[in-house]
């Protein structure tokens, strides 16, 4: 069953009803708003995000929202029952339906974010489902992918990343012109903003030399251990803090934060030391030199 929450309205209306925002920005109020308006993309995007049961409760229209607390969402002929609950003649888009359910199959695998799973009907995972959504009217589109093709010649629509940043192809050269068609991005790569990649230098045996003289910062670790806020209050001049590491258990020696060796604290002139009982090879501490 679709997972749909049921709010209760005792004592009257609930303060703060809300419209159901069919194309073009369209509101409709009423349910003979919705049939004479009815869109059925968006009429199945608000029965998966809860809003379309919210709404009819909103109104009291409550056999029909019985009816539609009663439809499962992963139906494949849920489109044809939403168009009987609500007494509309439609065409349903069985390929639309299907879709759906994909991406939003999709979406909850990789995600726990209920508000993107919730735009699924609005969110492309490949560029076939940019083309329709644009050509359905959407005004907001979701981006889930690697790279888009974005078209400058349909103005007033906002592309948003989600699950990633992905790449814009698209015909402009600026943000202005953007503005120029009313276009909006976020959280996407757009081509005038490069991205400078630094390819990590290769430590050979030609040009190690070379290097050979700079400083590196050598830590040891005795150990860790986990504190409460508490716990660190509480301490005071001659508490001892026990560590996750035995009495005797060799220590990490660490180079710039990479793991170098092992070895045993030792007592050298009253100073501590350590005595390197384990060593990287050659090439793993060239690689931590990076």
């Amino acid at each position: 069953m679709a997972n749909l929450k049921a709010t209760n309205t005792a004592g009257g209306r609930r303060k703060g009803m809300f419209a159901l925002r069919l194309k073009d920005n369209l509101e409709v109020r009423t349910l003979e708003e919705l049939r004479d308006n009815f869109d059925l993309e968006k009429a199945v995007e608000y029965f998966h995000s809860g809003e379309l049961l919210q709404w009819l409760e909103d109104r009291f229209y409550d056999d029909e929202a019985d009816a539609i607390r009663e439809l499962d969402g992963d139906d494949p002929n849920l489109a044809a029952k939403l168009c009987a609950v609500l007494n509309v003649e439609c065409d349903v888009n069985l390929e639309f339906v299907r879709r759906l359910r994909e991406k939003k199959a999709y979406l909850v695998e990789h995600t726990d974010d209920q508000t993107i799973i919730d735009n699924a009907a609005a969110t492309a995972l490949d560029q076939g489902d940019l083309g329709e959504l644009i050509q359905l009217g959407y005004t907001t589109i979701y981006l889930c992918g690697e790279q888009f093709n974005v078209p400058i010649r349909v103005a007033g629509v906002k592309y948003v990343g989600i699950l990633g940043a992905p790449k814009i192809k698209i015909r402009a050269k600026s943000q202005d012109d953007l503005d120029a068609q009313n276009i909006s991005f976020e959280n996407v790569q757009l081509p005038w903003q490069k991205v400078i990649s630094v390819e990590p230098v290769q430590i050979t045996e030609e040009n190690i030399e070379q290097i050979l003289d700079v400083p590196l910062k050598v830590t040891v670790e005795l150990g860790q251990t986990k504190k409460t806020i508490k716990e660190i209050f509480d301490l005071a001049t001659g508490s001892i803090i026990e560590l996750d590491r035995l009495a005797g258990e060799p220590v990490e020696i660490q180079v710039n934060g990479h793991l170098l060796g092992k070895g045993e604290v030792v007592v050298i002139d009253e100073n501590f030391g350590v005595r390197v009982t384990e060593i990287a090879t050659p090439a793993e501490r060239a690689m931590n030199l990076r």
